[in-house]
């Protein structure tokens, strides 16, 4: 996957990260959360039961459903759904990339309700591949990953201490030269 990204672009990436954890007064080894970002990026985050003029069959399906994680809903206001059935490392890796759509100024995606199971959407596979490497870096980023390998910090720790999936710190491990 990230191979097929430039070197320059993922050296924006782990820049944009940077840059966010030092305007937090962050390091690049401290956890930033979700929640925290989305608010300095003045983003909404709602879950479908929150969302006004929602109809209660529609939200209550979102709610039920495991197959999606989250969606821009609005560019202007910055507004994230996402789906509350996830866990705390999915709810960050969920946030993490929504958040850097808007970062890389992605252009919105369209979607289709065809029934209230089924839906379409628009994907364009780079836009998503760029958005999953940005956000893998909000949430751990490089200087993140080179201090934990200097700490010998184990794959556990490193997740722990991210609020990361272990799935994520393997993904960042492989994609972070040394």
């Amino acid at each position: 996957m990230t191979a097929e990204l430039s070197v320059h672009f993922r050296r924006r990436c782990d820049a944009i990260a940077t840059r966010w954890r030092n305007q937090l007064g962050l390091a690049n080894f401290e956890p930033l959360a979700a929640r925290q970002l989305a608010a300095a990026m003045t983003a909404t985050l709602y879950r479908p039961k929150e969302v006004p003029n929602l109809s209660a069959e529609i939200s209550t399906f979102m709610e039920c459903n495991d197959k999606w994680h989250g969606v821009i809903v609005s560019f202007e206001p910055r507004t994230i759904l996402y789906n509350p059935q996830q866990s705390p490392a999915g709810f960050e890796s969920t946030i993490m990339h929504e958040l850097a759509h808007f970062l890389l100024h992605h252009p919105p995606i369209k979607l289709y309700a065809l029934t209230t199971e089924r839906y379409y959407r628009e994907y364009d596979d780079l836009i998503e591949r760029e958005a999953a490497f940005l956000g893998g870096c909000l949430q751990i980023p490089r200087g993140g990953i080179l201090w934990a390998k200097q700490g010998e910090l184990s794959k556990e720790a490193i997740a722990a201490h991210f609020g990361a999936s272990e799935r994520m710190v393997q993904w960042r491990l492989n994609t972070v030269k040394f």
